[in-house]
């Protein structure tokens, strides 16, 4: 059953058809759902007249466990229905071990979920892989393609990590981005190419540690790459698997199938702002939504409804300096949750105020 949960307003608010009280420790204006672990959002995007968020979840625990992929939809941004889970994994697939990070293309139809299949090998560990599955028009349903798109990196690259696909369109082809790590150089971001988007070929590295100034803390693997374009700018936005998990962004132009940075920076110094996702709506404008990771302990977020993390306010970000970052409007025409930002300001971090 789908739950309205309304965050605008602190009290009350409806849950499975049926208005209560706010439970203690949930937050007022934060998405998530009732109980159990949130992490990363995924594949935010709009169909119609309704957002649609995907996002990782553990419906039986508050502690990572088994990933599946959640979904929601809403109006506004702000107050959302909770809909059944859109991908769980398969026991004996090559998603058994969880369905990770990933994106979502409504481009092509029917729409395309690519995500990050998890399993694990006695002898070589946790394996990563892409996987895709086809969705209906609504984005209710999702059917799982029967085949592993891309097995792992390349053979003769020693790599740390593959996950968290990225799917864009660039002219007539399709490129995909893997979150990696090359051993002895550091965090890495991969790029793949394809005509159909089921046979995909190995292009090389599209950013790297190399390419980053020493300045900056880069991790031996950057996990979720976003890139979109803002004012006729590409930027790549990378989250550092590092202990302040800091998230950075890159600013520059497509170079092929290199990305050639003109200016980095800190999106967030983290570690309660990661694995950010964004989409840029019809209006041209970046929304960004990220996960704010738990800071209690299991043990406390157990013990106190039994839940561990939550998806940050969607803000707005722009090139400009001292622009706003604030929720996209109502359908009322109002604004609200603004905060001064220096967004995407060159060698500075964002400065923001309550």
């Amino acid at each position: 059953m789908a739950s309205r949960v309304n965050r605008s307003l602190p009290s009350p608010y409806v849950f499975e058809g049926k208005p209560h009280g706010r439970p203690p420790h949930m937050p007022v204006c934060h998405f998530r759902p009732e109980g159990n672990w949130v992490n990363d959002p995924l594949g935010l995007t709009k169909v119609g007249d309704l957002y649609h968020l995907f996002y990782q979840y553990n419906p039986v625990g508050a502690e990572p466990g088994l990933k599946h992929w959640g979904h929601a939809i809403s109006q506004d941004l702000v107050a959302w229905e909770i809909l059944p889970l859109a991908l769980s994994p398969t026991p004996g697939g090559p998603d058994e071990g969880g369905c990770s990070s990933g994106s979502v293309t409504t481009l092509v139809d029917p729409p395309h979920l690519f995500y990050t299949a998890v399993r694990h090998d006695p002898r070589r560990g946790r394996i990563e892989t892409v996987c895709l599955a086809l969705g209906d028009a609504g984005l209710r349903e999702w059917r799982k393609h029967p085949d592993v798109l891309i097995p792992g990196p390349p053979a003769d690259l020693d790599t740390f990590g593959f996950r968290d696909p990225f799917v864009w369109r660039d002219g007539d082809q399709w490129c995909l981005l893997v979150g990696s790590g090359i051993r002895g150089v550091g965090g890495a971001v991969l790029i793949y190419r394809s005509d159909d988007l089921r046979r995909w070929r190995y292009d090389g590295v599209f950013f790297s540690m190399a390419d980053m100034g020493a300045e900056y803390e880069t991790a031996a693997m950057w996990e979720c790459p976003q890139l979109f374009q803002l004012q006729g700018r590409y930027v790549l936005l990378l989250s550092i698997d590092s202990a302040a998990h800091p998230v950075l962004y890159v600013t520059g132009r497509l170079d092929g199938s290199k990305f050639a940075a003109e200016r980095i920076g800190r999106l967030d110094i983290g570690p309660e702002f990661y694995a950010p996702s964004c989409f840029v709506d019809d209006d041209g404008r970046a929304l960004v939504i990220a996960w704010a990771p738990e800071a209690r302990s299991g043990d406390v977020a157990f013990a106190t409804q039994a839940l561990a993390g939550r998806i940050h306010c969607p803000s707005e970000r722009s090139e400009r300096r001292s622009t706003h970052c604030r929720l996209p409007p109502r359908n009322d025409g109002n604004r609200s949750g603004q905060s001064s930002i220096d967004a995407w300001s060159s060698h500075s971090e964002i400065a923001r105020r309550s």
